[in-house]
This record gives C-alpha cells, structure tokens and sequence, in this order.
C-alpha cells in the first residue's frame, strides 16, 4: 500500500482520488504492521498529492510513527516531519516526544536536505495555530551544529529553510551565523534572498552575511529579477 501511495506521490497522479481514498483506507487497516520506510513514503505520497488523510488514519499512522520513531533512518525522520508539516497535521505531545528525541539521536547522520527540511518542518509545526509543539533547546543547537557541517552542500532552497527554520526555532546570532558564509551561492532567487534577510533581521546578526547577501541582491537586481517582497525585506 505505501509502495504505491509512493507511485503515485512520484507521479503526482492529482486525478486519483478514488484510487488515494481506496488505498487510505487500507492503510488505515494496516498501519500497525508498516515499517519505517512505510509510513515516510505513505506520509511523503500524501504530502505531494496534497492529500490530508482522515483523521483516523492520521491517528493510526501517528501511533504507529511514535511507536517505531527510533528505527527511522536520517532521511525517513526528515520526510515524516516534511510530510506532517506541509500537511499541517496535528501533532500529539507524545508524538512531538519520540521525534524529536529520534532526530537527537539521529542528526550527525542528517545530509543537508534533511537538516533544511527538518529545521522548515519544526518551525513550522512550533508557530502552527493549533496545538504548537515546543521544540527542545537541545535539537535546535544540534541541527545548527549540523547546518554549520553541511553548510557548503545547501540548495538555494534549503539553505533559505535553513535560516527560518532556525530563527523561527529560536537560534541565537551565533548559531546562525556559521552559515553565513554560504550566504555567498550565486544561484540564490529572489525568494531565497528575501527569506534568508528576513531571517539575518530577526536575530540582528552582522558578519559577512549581510555584504554577501546585499551583493546577490545587487545582481538579482540588475537583471531584473528581484521582487518587491524581497527588496522590503532588504530594507
């Protein structure tokens, strides 16, 4: 069932509802038998399509995720927080427990593309309207050490998540400023620019950040391609 929820995530077959509700509802049925690698790619499947599960199943699936939190790899914790936040799925305490002490555990494995999205997802779930989870001091200082490590391998976009996901989190100026000197990819978009000055503005950080920044700025500029948006939060 999750093998082909995963197909159809790939595909991103937004014309299946009939064939997503039969397989939900399957998965419901079975989710206390799914691994680890089940419940990232059902959760990753439905985040894609868009897909909110019913709460049923969301309960069924979030019980079993806690129950099995600690056997998840680095980039299977990573999707599931993904998954969950762009879903705005409801987060139990207990559920907030387990995976956050799986991402402690586990974080020194965490690549670039996990540490962004994990940091994106936590943030987000931590400012939701309904039932926000607080996020442990410790994680945080974790996945900053981590970003520091992986600092050189961010995408444009993860390295933006990066930088709100930590502000968002908490961070302190020194633990955001180890990633400034990333600050300096020439591929970063408007949108990239304008969340990572947003983000620099919060927690009032100097360094090189700003110079680097200002300079891809300048170039975005010139070729015409910075938006109002960013330009405001450049100001």
């Amino acid at each position: 069932v999750a093998n082909a929820l995963w197909a159809l995530g790939r595909r991103e077959a937004e014309d299946a509802a009939a064939l997503l509700g039969l397989l939900e509802r399957r998965l419901h049925e079975l989710a206390g038998q799914c691994n680890p690698q089940d419940v990232a790619n059902a959760l990753w499947a439905f985040a894609k399509l868009r897909w909110t599960p019913r709460p049923a199943t969301w309960g069924a699936l979030a019980e079993r995720l806690g129950a099995i939190a600690l056997q998840l790899k680095a980039q299977e914790l990573s999707i599931a927080l993904w998954s969950i936040a762009t879903l705005n799925l409801e987060v139990s305490p207990s559920l907030s427990t387990a995976m956050q002490s799986a991402t402690l555990e586990g974080v020194w494995w965490f690549q670039a593309q996990s540490v962004a999205n994990s940091l994106w997802a936590l943030g987000r779930l931590a400012s939701a309207d309904v039932a926000p989870i607080e996020v442990r001091h410790d994680l945080v200082g974790a996945l900053a050490e981590q970003a520091a490590i992986e600092k050189a391998r961010f995408s444009p976009q993860g390295l933006a998540n990066t930088f709100v996901g930590l502000v968002q989190l908490g961070a302190s100026a020194e633990q955001v400023a180890p990633l400034a000197e990333a600050v300096w990819q020439d591929t970063l978009g408007s949108v990239d620019v304008g969340e990572i000055a947003w983000a620099l503005g919060r927690v009032r950080s100097g360094g090189p950040g700003w110079p680097l920044l200002l300079r891809r700025a300048s170039s975005l500029a010139s070729a015409g391609e910075l938006d109002w948006q960013a330009l405001g939060r450049l100001d």
